[in-house]
């Protein structure tokens, strides 16, 4: 006789959201800072100590307040998050938007460079001495 099918544990169902989170936070970041920024010359860093600070808060909600067991799964969802992030913004890029990038104003380009700037950095939420594990799921 076939076992029932059971309900989804709370923890798996949290575990499965993650990936939607990491790319909805990075997402707000790279929007957010991206276009209160933009005007400002690099050189400034304004805009990295900020994002930083986003990441370092997120970091302590999704790394040191939960117990260290979930920590391997947090960590292969946030790369399956982060990767799918960045191939998302590489297919804009290949999609046409890349061509009216070059037709683009100078701050249109620089919103577009630190956006890109933005994601690459929340790959440091990752870098926690409580993370021991990092893979992409299936590897």
């Amino acid at each position: 006789m076939p076992l029932k099918k059971q309900p989804k544990s709370l923890e798996h169902q949290s575990l499965s959201r993650v990936p939607k989170l990491v790319k909805e936070v990075c997402k707000n970041a790279a929007e957010t800072y991206s276009e209160k920024y933009y005007k400002l010359k690099i050189l400034s860093g304004g805009v990295f100590i900020e994002v930083d600070r986003a990441i370092d808060k997120f970091q302590e909600v999704l790394i040191t307040s939960t117990a260290h067991y979930f920590h391997k799964e947090i960590s292969e969802q946030t790369l399956f998050a982060l990767s799918e992030l960045l191939q998302d913004q590489a297919s804009h890029k290949g999609n046409g938007d890349y061509s009216s990038y070059l037709h683009q104003s100078e701050e249109e380009r620089r919103k577009w460079w630190l956006k890109d700037q933005i994601i690459l950095r929340f790959s440091s939420l990752l870098c926690h001495p409580a993370v021991l594990h990092l893979s992409l799921p299936g590897d």
